[in-house]
């Protein structure tokens, strides 16, 4: 089993605004496969995530003006659908297969800490990442969104794809 984006119980962790660094390692996995190499040649691999990113985009509108330093998000897919955990993963076929480790291993809810974040001044925005497994949650579902405890939930007009390698 593998983790993917992160273990159910764990917390992503992003350092300062508007970096990637964390989405590459052991829990952001990428495949390809080489077939029909000839004896002598080298292989060569296109390699493609197995994750899909999620990008939050956090504007600051404090009316206050005061400036907003994020330190947390989270965020959750529709009931019963899991993203986050530890997977057995096939490979067998063009598309990877995803098979959960068990219910106590796996969560519908991502969770990602921000450490050495920049306060972010009024009117300007910073990007955060969060890894989940690929799904596809249909129109009709809710997502939460959830930033340093303020939450939002939005219901979803048409199907919203969550691909391999993509935002």
């Amino acid at each position: 089993y593998m983790p993917v984006g992160s273990k159910s119980n764990a917390v992503q962790t992003q350092t300062g605004n508007d970096s990637m660094a964390h989405i590459a390692g052991e829990n952001y996995p990428m495949w390809g496969i080489a077939e029909n190499v000839a004896v002598g040649e080298t292989p060569t691999i296109t390699m493609t995530h197995l994750t899909s990113l999620i990008a939050v985009e956090v504007i600051n509108e404090i009316p206050t003006g005061d400036d907003l330093t994020v330190e947390s998000i989270s965020f959750t897919a529709p009931e019963g659908v899991d993203i986050v955990g530890t997977y057995y993963i096939d490979f067998s076929t063009s598309t990877p297969v995803f098979t959960g480790s068990g219910a106590n291993y796996v969560s519908s809810t991502a969770k990602l800490s921000v450490v050495d974040g920049t306060p972010i001044a009024v009117d300007e925005s910073a990007k955060f990442y969060i890894a989940v497994k690929p799904f596809t949650a249909e129109a009709g579902a809710t997502l939460e969104l959830n930033v340093n405890g303020y939450s939002k939930t939005l219901t979803l007009q048409n199907d919203a794809v969550f691909a391999p390698g993509k935002f």
